[in-house]
């Protein structure tokens, strides 16, 4: 992967569809548009089955961008829906391998995205476990697995977190670091990012990049609440260079100035650049 190379996450476009009151179906290609207007080079679909794998990735391909990762979601809590979870998975990353996908991320699902019920300790040793499982058999199949997480994983000490990436091998269970995520989630702490970066950094993967100001998610990714400086200075003295994946969202107060091309075009710009002058520092320092 070229060092400038930078993706964009699906979501952000679902939302502006959504906001449209357009059908998704309906809005991938325009949305694939504009991010090759953007000058974006890859997309990062969310698939939810394995029979929507070809269409988006001949989407991709007549938009001329790569197709490097995936994102899943689905319940692993729970005896039943997990190993419905983990046979759908499995199925999903046998129709994107031969894409040119390299990397399945996987967001286990909370037990209520709107609520704030935590899982069991059985449901989260469950729930390592089918990681760990999924893990190993993307691993056999030529393809790293790279867990994923929101907000709630955070809260009670970050336990889920933790235990997902405690509980799993390394060398199986990769990382999708999520800054802004996990920031919000340890209530506004770069500490507990940091910290984080120290203790699993040696699996990070792909990054996930969005910005806020005041707490509120930004149009653009730029200087705002998070210092992607220290981020870009921490990735280059552990020696890494991960994916880079913008994913814009949009909250109550997120401004809107621009078109979501320009937004993009700008977010990538400020990405190249911070990433790259923080490689060229360290190969100087």
């Amino acid at each position: 992967m070229r060092p400038d190379f930078i993706a964009t996450q699906a979501y952000p476009f679902m939302q502006r569809a959504q906001q449209r009151g357009h059908a998704w179906e309906d809005q991938l290609e325009n949305a694939m548009r504009e991010a090759a207007e953007a000058g974006l080079d890859g997309w990062e679909p969310i698939v939810r089955t394995p029979d929507q794998v070809e269409g988006i990735a001949l989407a991709a391909k007549r938009h001329r961008l790569e197709m490097p990762s995936i994102y899943i979601g689905g319940a692993m809590h729970d005896e039943v829906e997990g190993r419905r979870t983990f046979e759908n998975m499995v199925a999903i990353a046998e129709k994107a391998r031969p894409w040119g996908v390299r990397f399945i991320l996987i967001n286990p699902n909370p037990i209520d995205w709107k609520g704030k019920e935590n899982k069991t300790d059985g449901q989260l040793i469950l729930q390592a476990s089918l990681l760990a499982a999924l893990g190993g058999r993307f691993h056999e199949m030529g393809l790293r697995l790279c867990y994923h997480s929101h907000d709630a994983e955070m809260r009670a000490s970050a336990r889920e977190f933790h235990h997902m990436l405690t509980a799993t091998d390394p060398n199986h269970v990769r990382l999708c670091l999520d800054p802004h995520w996990i920031y919000r989630g340890a209530e506004n702490s770069e500490i507990a990012l940091h910290d984080i970066i120290t203790h699993y950094g040696d699996r990070i993967e792909l990054v996930h990049l969005r910005q806020s100001r005041d707490g509120i998610w930004d149009e653009i990714l730029g200087p705002g609440d998070l210092d992607h400086e220290h981020l870009a200075t921490r990735f280059t003295a552990l020696d890494l260079q991960p994916l880079l994946v913008l994913e814009r969202a949009l909250e109550e107060g997120t401004p809107e100035t621009m078109s979501d091309v320009e937004a993009h075009r700008r977010s990538a710009a400020y990405a190249r650049q911070l990433f790259a002058s923080a490689r060229a520092e360290g190969s100087h320092a």
